[in-house]
């Protein structure tokens, strides 16, 4: 008798451990689908010289080597600014401390209208933590934003003359979709 007790107490406890198990793992899911990302969009200035940095090489010793910068035209830029607001915002934007990788693939930097050489916001395309995040920081931005940056793709591979930018355009022919 005191074994069917025992066994039937063992199913029951398995069950409360399963059926847990089940709502943190939905639970977990649900959060983390809900903080992927916002229905807002990344904020760029909407003034001031807006520059576009490729690299040509990177190796493990020297990462990101032989930049190649584009100052953007009015219409360039314009098209930039209304692409990136285009894209959702990612909730989880901090960059982890610790990264194996330290290449760059592009960077955007806007200069202040008050000021050419004052960098008022900064976009940067690294591989680590995550391939095709774009990380967002600046005055402009408030908070660092992040979304992600392969609906720039085919805006970005116009901005350099072929054989310029090799390792950019290496990276952002990964990306599947370029809309």
């Amino acid at each position: 008798m005191e074994t069917s007790g025992r066994r039937a107490r063992g199913k029951f406890r398995r069950f409360f451990l399963l059926l847990a198990a089940v709502v943190v793992v939905a639970g977990g899911a649900a959060f983390w689908v809900a903080a992927r990302s916002t229905d807002a969009g990344l904020t760029m200035p909407s003034t001031g010289v807006v520059t576009v940095t490729g690299y040509g090489s990177s190796s493990p010793e020297n990462p990101s080597t032989q930049p190649r910068s584009v100052v953007l035209t009015d219409s360039q830029a314009a098209a930039l600014r209304r692409r990136i607001s285009e894209i959702p915002t990612l909730k989880q934007s901090a960059e982890p401390i610790i990264c194996m990788e330290n290449d760059t693939v592009f960077r955007i930097a806007v200069q202040g209208v008050d000021g050419p050489s004052r960098t008022v916001w900064v976009a940067q395309a690294k591989l680590c933590p995550a391939p095709g995040i774009l990380y967002v920081h600046g005055n402009a931005a408030g908070q660092p934003e992040a979304g992600r940056y392969c609906t720039l793709k085919n805006l970005l591979l116009s901005l350099f003359p072929k054989g310029t930018a090799n390792v950019t355009r290496k990276e952002l022919h990964f990306c599947l979709s370029s809309s």
